[in-house]
């Protein structure tokens, strides 16, 4: 179903436009928006792969357990597509308090997501306006709206920051390492630790002692559909398989029709690559990359640990960042995670933030202000931990000097 809201007028950076917005749910409704996705895509400096239409509708085919409570509102000013709001809408308990939310979609192989929106001057305004129109909604009824994972100097940042501070709350979730590939490979590798570049150098020596090896990075056709089912297989043959802890993606139907899905979205436009090290022709390491926004993403990761002492993951990443950077389309290697092994690398840091905005409903204004106020307390609490602690060691040092006096 397709709502058009009335008229608004903004009184803070889109004053004197006409914005309305049509709320549209479920794959139906998505695929009613495709043009408005792709006309916004269009007038965006980046689209980052979380913010392609690809992406959704790879969610929505395999992960979406109930496609109808999938919301996708476009924001138009003047008549003119200006934004995508994809929110779902589901219930949850927090605090104790069972709440209704509207959320971008939340899943452990979702790590990072944004609103479809511009950061520029003319866009300031257009979040508040739609939280309006929410409001309005009588079929849409929500206590808070939730954006779980977004980057530092995202639209969604740029977007709840307009809102007034009692409204919003933002907390730090963790970090996304990644590094800048713009320049040449060889300034790039100074940036690695003294002993990266040395445990390169052996494991490389390793390699060539084992037999014959080779790189190979698939984006086409067959080939890719090919190296899919191989990073699969790969992928789950260690730890994360059924003797282990069982996350494989392969032990998960939905999760394969997931990479599937993005292999076939992404692919069609030569923005899916997966890569990998070969020895003796068999594979012993292999990456799922998807490409958008002038990033590398690496999605997944899966190495054959029986070669570990080659360190086949090391020599696939080494291969991958000189391959990126002779490729123009590339500035950035996002490896979309903040394990502490990609520091040694040289790798910057972004945060990731949760923003909650609050609908002015009991339990909405209630879950803000008990964020607020653990957030007040939360350094306090730090502050009498680490006296409480120095304290204890304090009086275990002056036990153990009464005790040898």
């Amino acid at each position: 179903m397709t709502m058009l809201a009335t008229p608004t007028v903004s009184s803070l950076g889109i004053e004197a436009h006409a914005i309305e917005f049509r709320l549209t749910h479920g794959r139906e409704g998505f695929a009613a928006i495709k043009e408005e996705w792709d006309l916004i895509a269009a007038q965006l400096a980046h689209v980052y792969v979380y913010q392609r239409y690809e992406w959704y509708q790879s969610y929505l085919e395999a992960l979406e357990t109930d496609p109808e409570r999938m919301n996708f509102i476009v924001a138009y000013c003047d008549g003119e597509p200006r934004a995508i709001y994809p929110l779902r809408l589901q219930s949850t308990t927090i605090f104790g308090l069972r709440v209704r939310l509207l959320t971008l979609p939340q899943h452990p192989h979702l790590s990072l997501g944004d609103f479809i929106h511009g950061r520029a001057d003319e866009d300031r305004g257009l979040f508040a306006c739609l939280i309006g129109f929410l409001r309005s909604q009588p079929d849409l009824r929500w206590d808070l709206l939730c954006v779980p994972n977004a980057l530092d100097g995202s639209a969604a940042e740029f977007a709840v920051q307009e809102l007034p501070v009692a409204r919003r709350y933002s907390r730090e979730q963790k970090g996304c390492h990644y590094v800048r590939c713009e320049g040449a490979y060889d300034e790039l590798r100074k940036k690695f630790s003294r002993k990266t570049r040395a445990n390169l150098n052996t494991h490389r020596n390793r390699l060539a002692r084992e037999g014959t090896s080779e790189f190979v990075f698939a984006r086409d056709g067959m080939e890719l559909d090919a190296a899919l089912e191989e990073f699969i297989s790969l992928e789950g043959s260690g730890w994360k398989g059924s003797s282990g802890e069982a996350s494989a993606i392969k032990l998960d139907p939905t999760l394969v029709r997931f990479y599937q899905a993005l292999t076939r979205h992404f692919g069609a436009r030569g923005d899916c690559e997966i890569k990998q090290l070969r020895l003796n022709g068999q594979i012993i390491a292999s990456g799922f990359h998807l490409r958008s926004g002038g990033k590398d993403y690496t999605v997944k990761i899966g190495y054959d640990e029986t070669k570990h002492t080659l360190s086949p993951g090391s020599l696939l990443l080494d291969a991958g960042l000189r391959r990126l950077c002779e490729d123009e389309d590339i500035e950035v290697a996002d490896w979309m995670s903040d394990s502490e092994w990609y520091l040694s690398w040289g790798a910057e840091t972004a945060t990731i933030w949760r923003h909650l905005v609050s609908n002015l409903t009991p339990r909405g204004v209630a879950i803000l202000a008990i964020h607020k106020l653990r957030a007040f307390l939360r350094p306090a609490a730090a502050r009498l931990r680490d006296s409480w602690n120095a304290a204890r060691a304090a009086m275990r040092r002056s036990t153990a000097h009464t005790e040898r006096a």
